[in-house]
């Protein structure tokens, strides 16, 4: 801990990686939206009962398709993370000296002494593991070890576009 009680040690910082919250927001809006249109539509020509048998189904497909494109975007993404984590990694293993001086030029153009950046860089490069995660952190903006979960992510779409989804739809279910 510090002397100094105004450092707050435990704060946290929320996931703004664009995880869960981007999938429910998404998924709810596009809910609301589509099955507004559907149902719209269908009202226009039918009864009540096949208006409300459309709308739920649209619910539904839109639910299952938000999910699973929500899981395969997430999944995609990370793993497009996970090979920039190679590629740094084997960098760091084959050119290990041009990767040191890479970040002791990227710590003294944030503001470091060459000194003080050389000292960084040698404590960071003592851990292969943390010398890739700050690399990537410097030179990409993406921690490998802070990625968004998929399943989150799906659950989070699904959920949230049934519950857009079934506003519409309430009128016919009351």
């Amino acid at each position: 801990t510090s002397a100094d009680p105004a450092y707050d040690v435990g704060h946290t910082h929320p996931d703004v990686s664009g995880g869960w919250l981007r999938a429910a927001t998404f998924g709810a809006m596009d809910g609301l939206v589509s099955n507004t249109a559907l149902i719209a539509g269908v009202a226009a020509g039918e009864s009540a009962h096949t208006t409300l048998v459309s709308g739920i189904a649209g619910l539904l497909a839109g639910a299952f398709s938000m999910a699973l494109g929500e899981y395969s975007s997430v999944t995609t993404s990370n793993e497009q993370i996970d090979s920039e984590a190679l590629v740094e990694r084997r960098a760091l293993r084959c050119r290990p000296q041009a990767e040191r001086a890479e970040l002791v030029d990227m710590l003294v153009g944030m503001g470091m002494s060459k000194g003080t950046a050389e000292t960084a860089t040698n404590e960071i490069h003592r851990d292969e593991n943390r010398a890739v995660s700050f690399h990537l952190v410097q030179e990409i903006g993406l921690d490998p070890t802070e990625k968004p979960s998929a399943r989150l992510a799906a659950i989070a779409s699904f959920f949230m576009f049934a519950i857009g989804a079934v506003i519409p739809l309430i009128p016919y279910l009351l």
